[in-house]
């Protein structure tokens, strides 16, 4: 399977000469952990990001996009600031957003 993330995560180790056993050492997982992770069939958490990010060092935020993730700390700050915006990131979350919904989202962000 072709999944940009585990690339990334695989390419970003081997230039950093680790192994995979090396790499789950440093990030306290397992290597069959970083294995599944490489292969696109786990996706870490935001902290396993951090850690890999600041093991090959990169930005986590970079390394968050290329993960496709949102970081859940930013996510419940942003929540609690506007009771709307939580609203809006708890139907993202559960995907209960129509088609017409992320067009207009889309629009207002673009505005």
């Amino acid at each position: 399977m072709n999944d940009p993330f585990g690339d990334t995560i695989k390419t970003k180790r081997m230039e950093c000469h680790l192994t995979q056993k090396e790499l789950a050492h440093l990030c306290d997982v397992s290597p069959t952990y970083i294995s599944k992770i490489e292969g696109g069939d786990s996706l870490p958490s935001d902290s396993l990001i951090r850690c890999m990010a600041g093991i090959f060092g990169v930005d986590e935020e970079w390394l968050l996009d290329v993960a496709a993730k949102i970081d859940g700390l930013a996510l419940q700050r942003i929540a609690s600031d506007d009771v709307r915006m939580g609203r809006l990131l708890r139907r993202i979350q559960s995907r209960r957003i129509s088609s017409h919904q992320w067009q207009r989202i889309w629009q207002v962000l673009e505005e």
